[in-house]
């Protein structure tokens, strides 16, 4: 995969117009690894909305503890949701590293994408090539739009200040998201992850998210099968599977 992503980030940025320099970092990981690593970025990215909660209950000690408690509540949620999503992942460009760090980072699933090329025969030059299409989309709009890192993030801090732990939140998730697997229907919605714990105060928000990732995500999938039509002989029929999986 590094090679292809290399190959892929000299071809996105004349694609696009988007002006980027040298190449990110490449991971491959499994399904666990995928987890462990969101969960620990996220973490980093709730800390300062967990400090401001515990700096707002520092005078009471019951109010500390709630604080904490809040935190390892979204913590188990984040993992459990990621947890069902895991098996649907292909890649992912990271803007914050597990390690709380700036990010230029692109993790591949490995297992998915094998499971994929082996179930519906895809040549796994093309098929990963294909695939690094969508995963360096994402990393010139991060990179090459100065303000696109910082207004993202900022939604995130919005969304994390305002959360607030609700007992047995979790499991009518859970039972929703079961219900929406039997049903054959999207595991989650237009509204993300985020969308599936949301309070009507964070909705607003929420709706930013949504608008956002929607221009993202429809932008990566118009060059990614733009691009694949030009460089691959297989781009159309792995367009039609993938997008009969979204």
């Amino acid at each position: 995969m590094e090679r292809v992503t290399a190959e892929v980030s000299i071809i996105v940025p004349e694609a696009t117009g988007l002006t980027l320099s040298g190449t990110p970092s490449t991971v491959v990981i499994d399904r666990t690894e995928w987890i462990d690593r969101n969960v620990a970025a996220f973490s980093h990215l709730t800390e300062p909305a967990r400090r401001q909660l515990e700096e707002r209950m520092r005078d009471s000690v019951a109010g500390q503890g709630a604080a904490a408690f809040a935190g390892k509540i979204m913590q188990s949620e984040t993992r459990a949701v990621l947890s069902v999503l895991s098996r649907r992942v292909l890649g992912q460009y990271e803007l914050v590293l597990p390690t709380g760090e700036e990010g230029d980072m692109v993790a591949y699933v490995g297992p998915n994408i094998m499971q994929l090329e082996r179930n519906h025969q895809f040549t796994p030059s093309e098929f990963r090539f294909w695939v690094a299409l969508h995963e360096m989309t994402h990393r010139a709009q991060f990179q090459g739009i100065p303000w696109m890192r910082d207004y993202f993030l900022s939604l995130v801090h919005e969304l994390v200040a305002s959360a607030r732990p609700e007992p047995g939140r979790l499991g009518k998730v859970m039972d929703e998201i079961s219900t929406r697997r039997a049903g054959g229907q999207p595991l989650i919605d237009e509204r993300g992850i985020f969308g599936l714990f949301a309070t009507p105060e964070q909705n607003a928000v929420v709706d930013k998210v949504q608008a956002l990732m929607s221009l993202l995500e429809g932008h990566g999938h118009v060059v990614m099968d733009r691009l694949g039509a030009e460089h691959l002989r297989s781009q159309q029929r792995m367009s039609r599977i993938l997008k009969g999986r979204r």
